[in-house]
C-alpha cells in the first residue's frame, strides 16, 4: 500500500462507521426532526470522511521520500470530493438508513412483546 492508501482508507472507515451509527440510530427516532438532523450529521460526516481522506492521503503521499508523479496529481480528485462527495455520501446514507429500517421492522414482527396480547 502506498501513503495515500494508508491514510485514506482509515479516514473513510471511521467516517463511515460513524455515519451507520448515526444513521442506524436516526432509522430508530419517532420524531421526524430528530432523525433529519440525525441523517444530516451522518451524511456530512461521511462526506467530510472522504474529502479529508483524500487530501491527507496526498499530503501523506507528498511527503515520502522522492513521491512519484502521480502524488502530484491530486487537484481534480481533491476537488471532485468536495464538490460532488455528496452524491456518494447521500447515497450510502440513505441506503444504510433503508436497511436499518427493514431490520429494525423485521425484529419488531419477531418479537412478542411488540404484539398486543388480547384481554378476555
Amino acid at each position: 500500500m502506498n501513503p495515500f492508501e494508508q491514510v485514506f482508507y482509515p479516514t473513510i472507515t471511521a467516517g463511515c462507521a460513524l455515519g451507520i451509527f448515526l444513521t442506524w440510530k436516526a432509522s430508530g427516532c419517532d420524531a421526524p426532526g430528530k432523525r433529519q438532523v440525525l441523517m444530516l450529521l451522518s451524511f456530512v460526516i461521511v462526506w467530510m470522511s472522504l474529502f479529508l481522506g483524500v487530501h491527507f492521503g496526498y499530503g501523506a503521499w507528498q511527503t515520502m521520500p522522492d513521491p512519484p508523479d502521480r502524488a502530484f496529481a491530486d487537484g481534480a480528485k481533491l476537488t471532485g470530493s468536495l464538490m460532488f462527495g455528496w452524491i456518494p455520501s447521500g447515497l450510502a446514507c440513505l441506503l444504510t438508513l433503508l436497511v436499518c429500517r427493514v431490520l429494525r421492522r423485521l425484529s419488531r414482527r419477531g418479537d412478542p412483546r411488540s404484539t398486543p396480547t388480547p384481554t378476555p
